[in-house]
């Protein structure tokens, strides 16, 4: 589990406008969360990436030990055709569903074992699957709504010169953060090739790992690529975002950076109190 620190040099932001310093406080407080929130995507993204590998790992090594099953039966001269009557019974009870040629018979059955091992406490592999781009989604979107929030601070209190380098340091850390968010929140025009205003989005040739390549412009939408999450943005280009704690240390660091930024009064702080 991520810990976010922070420190503050005083209790209180002084500005000459005390609504303004409320302000300040609130936008101070509400990053605070925003961060603890970017820790629980990191750990529930990690654990979720643990147990697919893990399902996965298991569906192969069941699917070697069936082949070496077939390879041992085959040597032996069994064959699955055999028509004695101890032979027969040994057939798996799907075999069965199979002969009758019903296939809702069949998907029936399917889910019928899903409710009784989501019973079990097993869930089916597609939601774990899933959990992963959950909470990589979710991470995306919380450090884009951190860097807002930084960005609105700094509007309030005047825009000085500090906090300004502290977004332009942030936004050169992390690039495209806010049009990849963008693509995340617009699915719906993403999977028909449209930006937000309506126009076809001329994706740009693409090519990663050795089986994502998109040399003809493809778009990729919340692609998950190890720890790399990310979409085809609006310009055609591919922004992503990484999940691990180094990008939470970079946006700590920018936050601290941030309060450090500031005059301050009263006694001093840290977070979590």
């Amino acid at each position: 589990m991520y810990l976010v620190e922070l420190r503050y040099p005083g209790g209180w932001v002084k500005l000459p406008d005390n609504s303004v310093a409320f302000k300040a406080q609130s936008l101070l407080h509400s990053i605070e969360g925003e961060l603890v929130s970017l820790a629980l995507a990191l750990d529930g993204f990690q654990s979720a990436l643990t147990k697919n590998d893990d399902l996965i790992e298991a569906a192969r090594a069941e699917m070697y030990r069936k082949r070496e099953d077939l390879r041992r039966r085959a040597e032996g001269g069994v064959s699955d055709n055999a028509q004695d009557p101890e032979a027969r019974a040994q057939r798996p009870p799907l075999d069965d569903l199979f002969r009758q040629r019903d296939p809702r018979v069949y998907l029936e059955a399917k889910l019928t074992e899903h409710r009784q091992r989501l019973a079990e406490g097993v869930e089916p592999q597609v939601y774990t699957h899933r959990r992963m781009f959950l909470y990589a989604r979710t991470f995306l979107l919380t450090a884009d709504l951190i860097l807002s929030l930084l960005d609105k601070l700094s509007g309030i209190v005047g825009s000085p010169p500090e906090l300004e380098a502290v977004i332009a340091s942030l936004e050169g850390a992390l690039p495209n953060l806010h049009k990849t968010r963008n693509s995340s929140a617009h699915i719906e025009q993403r999977l028909v090739g449209e930006r937000q205003n309506g126009k076809a989005i001329d994706a740009k040739p693409y090519e990663s790992l050795p089986f994502i390549k998109t040399a003809g412009g493809g778009m990729l939408i919340e692609n998950l690529e190890g720890t790399w999450f990310g979409s085809t943005l609006e310009n055609g280009d591919h922004g992503k975002i990484n999940v691990v704690p180094e990008t939470i240390d970079t946006l700590v660091a920018h936050v601290q950076q941030a309060i450090n930024a500031l005059q301050w009064t009263g006694h001093p702080s840290v977070y979590p109190s």
